[in-house]
């Protein structure tokens, strides 16, 4: 599920918490353990990774 990123089923504040750690802006590298926060698979964490996690919340 997009934006599950600690991978338990719901998209809830613990994921919010993990995209924050992640977020790198454009095109800076994802780093180790982030790459499921990049959801556009761009190689970043930005905000198209942002916005894509705010129609997930929740779910």
């Amino acid at each position: 599920m997009c934006g599950d990123l600690d991978g338990d089923g719901s998209v809830d504040h613990s994921d919010f918490a993990l995209l924050a750690v992640c977020q790198t802006g454009p095109r800076d590298a994802v780093g180790p353990g982030c790459e499921c926060a990049d959801t556009d698979n761009d190689g970043d964490v930005d905000l198209s990774d942002v916005q894509a996690f705010q129609i997930s919340f929740g779910r």
